[in-house]
């Protein structure tokens, strides 16, 4: 049996100038982890085949994190996780 993941998600821009994004999913860790390979995996396929951007660095950084009603009060808070969070990201 195969895993499907379902997620609703919606898309924050976070930063102009240094262009950030961040996307918020409606779906446990594992699912959010499998959406960010998947991304991750298609981000660079696509980038392989654009020879347009081969003399710019793009990259792509995922952080993935969770509410934790324990330790988060508001909704910045789980921004800042999901940063922090895109430290450890290889």
């Amino acid at each position: 049996m195969s895993n499907i993941l379902l997620a609703l998600h919606i898309t924050y821009l976070i930063d102009r100038n240094n262009p950030t994004w961040a996307v918020l999913l409606f779906t446990n860790a594992d699912g959010a982890n499998i959406a960010a390979k998947r991304i991750k995996d298609k981000f660079t396929t696509a980038l392989a085949k654009n020879t347009e951007l081969s003399n710019l660095e793009v990259r792509l950084v995922v952080g993935v994190a969770s509410w934790d009603p324990e330790k988060m009060e508001n909704p910045y808070d789980l921004m800042n996780a999901g940063i922090k969070e895109t430290e450890y990201d290889v």
